[in-house]
Formats: structure tokens, C-alpha cells, sequence
């Protein structure tokens, strides 16, 4: 196949075998997973050190009849109310009392965990899948989920993609093509403002593993959930959560006078929990209690950074529809300051979920 475009996502869709849903077991170590999926989730409560019920939260995860069961248990809940959910609902808890607990090192673990998915997926075990994975040639693999700014490419395509990405990683390590540096694209038609140029959205640049070190790789943009070292050093242009069972309150203060320098608290007012945190000028005014999803929310947020939600001028943003509150600045007023957030991690409630935050950095990410 020529260099173009290889999008999965949908059942019943060309390459959705690509996918982590797609029924195609795998054995690893004696143990039969139905899909990758349940074995990423799976490998969550797997890992060493861990107790006696994360062991057992992990079979049971890889025991469920569909790969959506497996994530549920994997990620520790759900919205739903069906019959089938409120079962799960109990499982969690009950492994929760009994103290089965995901693996602390997860958001440095979870490229490796999939990453060797993907090559048992793609290896002996199924010959058929290593060759429609290289027929792709030299075309960029992208996870077409609009749900997934991690995994795939996200509601607007700016999504990091590391799905596709380790695809066409193992691709490569399978003596496959590799692809050439892409180009600059522009804001998506849809906006109706583009006021800026994008940098190559992550979700179509190339691995790391694939390229020279003189390519120029613009890198990701990662969230991290703090664990109980909350002193850790932390990572320039990274979203933290304030929340967890671990108090940072002992060590940073209940007003974050104690954090480190680079920390930016970017949340709403908050006064619960002990916290003492005013709003920060970089607020999401947009709620999910009211707006339904959280890719909507972010969503607007973005267009609302972009001043593209005017519908009567700044008087139609502050109505009851919106809901933006009178003392906030005009979204593009407050994009003009976005260089105050350079090298500074940025702290909310929302990590390792998709956050605000994220939103604010692909602004810091992008030629204005």
C-alpha cells in the first residue's frame, strides 16, 4: 500500500482488527486474554508486588465475557445503570474493600503494557493479522476514536494517538515501511476563527523508535495522576491531579504555599476537602453536569479559548446558556497570556481523564 491513511475504530469497518476490541485472543503466560483490551486492563492489578485481591481483580478482569466488561473493571467504574454495570459496580467495590489496588506506575507503564500487546497480537499467534498490519506499507495507522484523545485521535483528530503510533512502531520492528516526516497542517474548516497554524497534531507523528535523532518530534502531551511520592520531581507541560487518597495538603498547604515553584493551580474555587484554592484565571467555566461529556466540554473550552462561541458578543457568553461568569476574561484575552504557563505543570482534579489542561497545552504546543 502507498503512503496515505489507515483509520480504524468502528465493528464491522475496514482494519478493526486493529483494533483493542476486535476479537482476537491472545495467550500470555498460560493465561488466555479474549481481547488486547482485556489484557491492558488486566495487567493493571498484574504487576510485581502486588497483593493477593489485585491478583484476583486481575483474572477476574480477564474472565469477562466482552472487552467493554474488561474496561469498566479497569478503569473502575461507570456511568451506566444496566444490570450488567450495577454487577460490576459491585465487584469494584468489594475488590476495593478487600484492597486490590492498580499499579502505582502506571502512567509509566501503560505504553510498555500495550506495546507487547500489540506483539503478542501481532506476532506467531496470529500470522494473519502480522500481515495485514504490514500491508499497511507506509500509510499513517490512526485510531479514528472520537471518545480517546490518548489511545486515538480524539473528537477534533488532535489526539495523541498512541495506538496508532505503536502500531506502526511494531510495524517497523516487524522489517515493515516506515513513514515519511509529516507536514503542517492547519486549524480544522470547522472552526470558525482559524486564527493559528497547528504543529503536526500527535496523532500523526511518527514513534520515536521509527526516526533518526535529527527528525524534529514535537512531544506529547502527557497527564499524570501524583502518587503518594508527592514530592516527585514532575515534568514540565504535564497536567497532575490534587486528588487521590494521598493528602498533598501535608506538603503543599491547603492554598498550595508549600508547592513546587512550576506548579500552577488552573481550577475552580475550591473549598472542600480542606483545599482553600481560589479560581484560577485558566478555569474550565464549562461544566460535564450540565454539558453531558466530557469531550464537549473540552471542546468548548477550546472554541471558547478561540473565540468562537460568541453568539451576541461577549454580553451572549455571560448568559445562562453558557454560563461563563462575568469576572472571566474574553477566551481570546486570556489565550494572549498563555506564555505564563510555559514549563510549569499544571494542577486540576481531572488527570490521568482528559482535562482542561490538556486543552491549554496544545495552545502552548502550537505556532500562534
Amino acid at each position: 500500500m502507498s503512503q496515505g491513511e489507515v483509520r480504524f475504530y468502528a465493528k464491522d469497518t475496514p482494519y478493526y482488527e486493529f483494533s483493542n476490541y476486535a476479537p482476537q485472543s491472545i495467550e500470555v503466560d498460560g493465561t488466555r486474554y479474549p481481547t488486547t483490551e482485556h489484557y491492558y486492563q488486566a495487567s493493571k492489578y498484574s504487576y510485581p508486588g502486588a497483593n493477593a485481591p489485585s491478583l484476583e481483580f486481575s483474572e477476574l478482569i480477564a474472565q469477562q465475557t466482552t472487552p467493554n466488561k474488561a474496561r469498566v473493571l479497569g478503569i473502575g467504574g461507570t456511568t451506566q445503570n444496566y444490570p450488567w454495570a450495577l454487577t460490576l459496580k459491585k465487584l469494584i467495590k468489594e475488590y476495593a474493600d478487600k484492597g486490590a489496588t492498580v499499579r502505582p506506575d502506571l502512567d509509566e507503564a501503560r505504553l510498555d503494557i500495550m506495546r507487547e500487546a500489540l506483539r503478542y497480537k501481532f506476532g506467531p499467534q496470529n500470522p494473519h493479522l502480522v500481515k495485514l498490519l504490514l500491508d499497511t506499507g507506509t500509510s499513517l495507522i490512526m485510531e479514528d476514536s472520537p471518545r480517546d484523545s490518548f489511545w486515538g485521535i480524539g473528537k477534533d483528530g488532535l489526539g495523541e494517538n498512541w495506538l496508532g503510533r505503536l502500531l506502526m512502531e511494531h510495524r517497523e520492528e516487524l522489517g515493515g515501511s516506515t513513514i515519511p516526516a509529516p507536514k503542517l497542517l492547519v486549524v480544522p474548516p470547522r472552526l470558525k476563527k482559524p486564527t493559528r497554524k497547528l504543529l503536526v497534531p500527535p496523532s500523526l507523528l511518527i514513534p520515536k523508535r521509527l526516526v533518526g535523532a535529527s527528525r524534529n518530534i514535537t512531544p506529547f502531551i502527557p497527564t499524570a495522576r501524583v502518587g503518594s511520592a508527592v514530592s516527585a520531581e514532575f515534568v514540565e507541560g504535564t497536567v497532575v491531579c490534587l486528588g487521590g487518597k494521598q493528602s498533598k495538603q501535608k506538603v503543599w498547604g491547603t492554598k498550595l504555599e508549600n508547592a513546587p515553584e512550576n506548579l500552577v493551580y488552573i481550577g475552580r474555587n475550591w473549598n472542600s476537602g480542606g483545599w482553600k484554592l481560589p479560581k484560577s484565571k485558566w478555569f474550565n467555566p464549562f461544566s460535564i453536569k450540565k454539558w453531558e461529556t466530557r469531550e464537549k466540554v473540552l471542546d468548548m473550552y477550546r472554541q471558547y479559548l478561540l473565540g468562537n462561541l460568541e453568539e451576541n458578543g461577549d454580553k451572549g457568553l455571560r448568559s445562562k446558556k453558557w454560563g461563563i461568569p462575568k469576572t472571566s476574561p474574553p477566551g481570546p484575552e486570556l489565550l494572549k497570556d498563555i506564555e505564563e504557563l510555559r514549563g510549569k505543570v499544571l494542577a486540576c482534579w481531572c488527570a490521568p481523564e482528559p482535562c482542561h489542561g490538556n486543552v491549554l497545552l496544545e495552545f502552548l504546543s502550537s505556532e500562534v
